[in-house]
């Protein structure tokens, strides 16, 4: 079996992008630009973490 990355890396954009406008907008209705970006940022980096496995953690979630 084999993930669809393109579709999986497309929906923690979305995701993120999603959580992140959330974010910048929890303890304010108008958060700056500068914050709705680097929220979007933070959590598109979250999602891309929750679901990809990067560097030399692969090897080691291969051998359990």
């Amino acid at each position: 079996m084999k993930a669809k990355t393109i579709r999986v890396l497309e929906q923690c954009i979305d995701n993120g992008l999603s959580y992140g406008w959330q974010r910048a907008h929890k303890h304010t209705d108008t958060p700056s630009k500068e914050t709705i970006m680097v929220m979007q940022g933070e959590e598109i980096i979250n999602e891309i973490y929750e679901w990809f496995v990067m560097g030399d953690d692969d090897a080691t979630d291969r051998m359990g």
